[in-house]
């Protein structure tokens, strides 16, 4: 049984989180529980039992929910709703889109802040990946990733650079320091063999969607766990990628079955893959064949209002 979380865009009918399990064996959702408290959950990350999620209430924010306890803390000191968090052991780290922030909790009591790095108002700054001692810090607007070193008070230690008007948006890292990102605006894939200070040069790899009236549209990025196949989301069109690694290029281009692909996650044991849409309120699932990596879909759907995040109860990658 996959046991999972959906986090949604706050509405009138999106006010609270959504609570699911998918059985492998049937290949059907067979629960779906709505969780009131968790307004404007746009975001969330999963690690040791402890489920964090950016929040709204009076103010901005985060929520801490530690399941084994089912104990929840809650931190508002932001007046726009972040738009990423993730968490390690000791802290939650959240990026401020319109703010140009990001924000380090720790995870005590009432989970103080320990510091925000502030880039640039309307920075754009849409994720915070955890490498080693370093936070890479996509700047969409910036066309650049920041990389912020833990040991030094998280000083900025390097800026990597992106063409012009290209959106670097999310990314991954795959073994021996190769970082994938997608670009919003440009919807390309690019890559970059970082060094030990995480410094290297930006190369583009694929065009995602060629197009004389291109659109924003790449989204979510994800690697399987033998890290051969790369997973892209498309907006605009509606459709997943599977991108091949050693092969160098797409080998799969599939509709996700719904309007505005926002977020995916691959199943624990790599059989699935689940794609939450946002403007037709669904998460659809697709079965994955671990040798080729290629899709096929499944019939399940589960009913998410502006859903636009999606997480297992299980480690983070």
């Amino acid at each position: 049984m996959i046991k999972g979380y959906a986090g949604s865009y706050a509405s009138e009918q999106s006010q609270c989180l959504i609570q699911f399990c998918f059985d492998e064996t049937t290949k059907q959702f067979t629960k779906r529980k709505e969780l009131p408290g968790f307004e404007d959950a746009k975001y969330l990350s999963y690690v040791n039992k402890k489920l964090a999620a950016v929040c709204r209430r009076n103010a901005a924010g985060i929520t801490l929910w530690d399941i084994s306890c089912d104990k929840t803390m809650t931190h508002l000191s932001e007046t726009k709703t972040s738009c990423f968090i993730t968490q390690d052991d000791s802290y939650i780290y959240t990026a401020n889109y319109h703010e140009g922030t990001i924000s380090v909790y720790k995870k005590v009591q009432d989970l103080p802040l320990i510091k925000r790095i502030y880039i640039q108002e309307a920075a754009g700054c849409h994720q915070v990946l955890l490498q080693e001692n370093y936070l890479l810090v996509p700047c969409l607007l910036l066309d650049a990733i920041y990389v912020f070193d833990r040991r030094k008070d998280f000083a900025c230690v390097h800026i990597l650079p992106f063409p012009a008007h290209s959106g670097p948006r999310h990314g991954v890292f795959a073994k021996n320091k190769y970082l994938y990102v997608v670009s919003e605006l440009s919807n390309e894939l690019f890559m970059c063999h970082m060094n030990e200070k995480m410094q290297g040069n930006v190369q583009v790899v694929q065009k995602l969607w060629d197009t004389q009236n291109q659109k924003a549209a790449a989204a979510a990025i994800r690697i399987d766990a033998q890290e051969k196949f790369l997973y892209i989301t498309l907006r605009e069109v509606n459709q997943i990628i599977v991108f091949d690694r050693k092969a160098k290029r797409i080998v799969q281009r599939l509709s996700t079955m719904g309007d505005h692909p926002r977020d995916m996650q691959l199943s624990k044991d790599g059989r699935f893959v689940f794609v939450i849409h946002r403007f037709s309120h669904d998460i659809r699932v697709f079965e994955r064949d671990e040798k080729s990596g290629l899709l096929q879909p499944l019939c399940a759907k589960l009913h998410v209002q502006e859903g636009v995040c999606i997480v297992f109860e299980q480690e983070e990658s």
